[in-house]
């Protein structure tokens, strides 16, 4: 805070002395001759130095992983061999005739496992074919389950619907024969009052004939003068009445024989109805009968089709413990058959890695540095035959606990400044002597001898930053400064941050685009006025 108040002041300060002076400040005989810098940002590297030591990545002994006559040595001291050359041959003829005797005895377990798996495989596929015949023959006997008990439902509910309708029919019949027995009834009495009407309507026909008789007499005597008008008269309102009476009776003997048409063709309906609604009867009790003996040959169908899969669910279970025995037994003599052929590839691998064994070859480039048997002599399991030494150079260097976690943010190893290196192997545990960690960078350079003392630059980062000389740094109080050259050729004596060194120079953390003085620095105050050598004063 006290920083930024000085440079406020400063700056407010600046601004008085640009109004008053109106332009830079002359260089005159006071002027301190100096010479200057301008910062730019620049892009660096940061890094761990070490120093290491320039040697072998490796020394190999080769040996055989079996005894044996040394039957032939292909290499000789100090000769150049590449990977894959061979070095050495033991004599290998038993080996070979071993290898081709454990390769027929692995052949032939192999082909006994082949027949097993194969033998097991198509009796376990029959019995799943059996399985699921025997399912589809379960799954249709339950559909036929289904069907049968569907239809049982339908012919009861016949037998039902026939039950309740055959009542009814039967009140129906009940019904009809009360009715033809009343049209009988009726017609009868009808044809009672038919009769009775017939001889009524018969006297009632005398009477108005007598009637007429008499007053064709009356009118005869009336016209001759022997009775009078009146008389004439009544006797015509007699007959009048009399031919009423008569129509009357016929009028009645007509409504009654409508009557008995209409009961005859009503008795003739009902019978007919009746005996068409006795028929339906009969029809719905034979067709009750045959529902009832359909229902019951459904049921023994459906007893015979339960039986059927109870079977078949008893075959299912057989076919299924089978299967499963099959596969039990699959298992455990493939397992066996395995295990023997097991034995017969180790056998023949272990017949075959010696006979691989008894010839050494070399695994990667180097130099022959000694042959420790000859040609003709045994030699012993592990014993090193030939030593050869890695053509491939590292350089160790031994880190410390301080930089070991930065290790894993390496982004680029230079040794000596220039030849590019990569980290090969980082030790998990610390030296005990030396508490370091080592580390070999691998690298591609024929120049550097082996033994060689060489820099080692590990870079963690590329970053971006000013840079100073450090010679234009000065220490007052344990406090860093530089001068700053303001516009009017003064100097600011301006309090800095430091970094990182990197040769002769050090970061600035917090200047960026400045001008400051180089050299000339010790007889330099604050606010002096200055001039640069080499330059043109303004």
């Amino acid at each position: 805070m006290l920083k930024k108040l000085c440079l406020c002041l400063a700056a407010v300060l600046a601004m008085v002395i640009s109004v008053t002076g109106c332009g830079k400040k002359d260089a005159g005989v006071n002027a301190k001759l100096v010479t200057s810098q301008q910062t730019i940002n620049d892009v660096y590297d940061v890094k761990l130095d070490y120093q290491g030591m320039v040697k072998s990545r490796e020394t190999k002994n080769y040996s055989f992983l079996t005894g044996g006559r040394l039957e032939k040595i292909y290499v000789k001291e100090g000769e150049l061999v590449r990977k894959g050359d061979v070095l050495a041959q033991l004599d290998a003829v038993e080996l070979r005739n071993s290898a081709a005797q454990s390769a027929y005895n692995r052949a032939i377990q192999e082909n006994s496992l082949n027949k097993t798996e194969a033998t097991y495989l198509t009796n376990i596929t029959n019995a799943q074919i059996n399985l699921g015949t025997i399912d589809k023959s379960i799954s249709a006997l339950d559909s036929s389950i289904s069907a049968y008990a569907e239809s049982i439902s339908a012919a009861e509910q016949g037998i039902n619907d026939y039950r309740s309708s055959i009542p009814i029919a039967e009140k129906g019949v009940r019904a009809l024969e009360l009715a033809v027995e009343t049209d009988v009834e009726q017609m009868a009495a009808v044809q009672e009052s038919i009769d009775a009407y017939d001889s009524k309507l018969q006297s009632t026909r005398e009477a108005v004939d007598l009637a007429k008789t008499n007053l064709d007499r009356m009118q005869t005597l009336y016209e001759k003068g022997a009775v009078s008008r009146s008389e004439v008269e009544n006797m015509q309102v007699q007959y009048n009445d009399a031919e009423a009476s008569y129509k009357q009776a016929e009028a009645q003997m007509a409504t009654y024989k409508v009557n008995l048409s209409q009961l005859a063709a009503s008795h003739e309906a009902n019978l007919a109805n009746l005996d068409a609604k006795r028929q339906e009867l009969a029809s719905m009790n034979t067709q009750l009968e045959s529902n009832k003996a359909q229902v019951s040959s459904i049921y023994a169908q459906l007893d015979s089709i339960k039986a059927q899969r109870a079977q078949s669910v008893a075959q299912r279970e057989t076919a299924n413990k089978e299967l499963e025995n099959l596969k039990k037994s699959m298992n455990s003599d493939v397992s066996s058959q395995k295990a023997a052929e097991n034995i017969s590839k180790l056998a023949e691998e272990q017949a075959n890695r010696a006979v691989k064994n008894a010839t050494l070859t070399a695994d990667s480039d180097g130099y022959v540095m000694g042959v420790n048997f000859k040609e003709g002599e045994m030699t012993g399991v592990g014993s090193p035959v030939v030593m050869v030494k890695s053509n491939t150079m590292v350089v160790t260097i031994g880190v410390s606990l301080e930089d070991y976690s930065a290790i894993e943010s390496i982004i680029d190893v230079r040794i000596n400044g220039e030849i590019p290196g990569s980290i090969d192997s980082v030790s998990q545990y610390p030296d005990e002597k030396t508490r370091t960690y080592k580390v070999d960078i691998a690298f591609d350079n024929n120049d550097l001898a082996m033994g060689e003392i060489v820099d080692v630059e590990l870079i963690t980062e590329r970053s971006e930053g000013v840079f100073i000389p450090i010679s234009s740094v000065i220490n007052i109080d344990g406090i860093d400064y530089v001068y700053i050259i303001n516009d009017d050729n003064t100097v600011s004596r301006t309090e800095v941050e430091l970094g990182e060194v990197k040769d002769s120079t050090v970061r600035v953390r917090n200047l960026t685009n400045e001008r400051i003085v180089t050299s000339g620095i010790k007889s330099l105050h604050d606010n002096d006025l200055i001039t640069e050598a080499g330059s043109n004063d303004k």
